[in-house]
């Protein structure tokens, strides 16, 4: 946690304009590395759910669309849990 000194340093360079990320580059002087966007192939293809390759002998076939992200996921994973909620049963 921040003692009083570092907390108070920190508000007092914070410009509201500036996001979060800007303000804290500007009081500790340095850069933080940048997420490129990321290629689909930079991903592995297991699943972001469920952690595996195949389930029930299909793979992963629906992507995130943030480019930043490009999660594969397989349908079922991603369309459960909303049928189940839709539906009134719990997982």
């Amino acid at each position: 946690m921040f003692n009083d000194g570092k907390k108070n340093l920190l508000h007092a360079f914070r410009d509201p304009e500036n996001s979060l990320l800007q303000n804290l580059k500007d009081v500790l002087e340095i850069d933080f590395p940048a997420r490129a966007v990321l290629e689909k192939s930079d991903f592995s293809m297991d699943c972001g759910i469920c952690y595996a390759y195949q389930l029930d002998g299909a793979i992963p076939d629906q992507v995130c669309d943030n480019p930043q992200c490009g999660q594969p996921f397989h349908k079922i994973c991603l369309y459960e849990p909303i049928t189940l909620k839709m539906s009134g049963r719990k997982p």
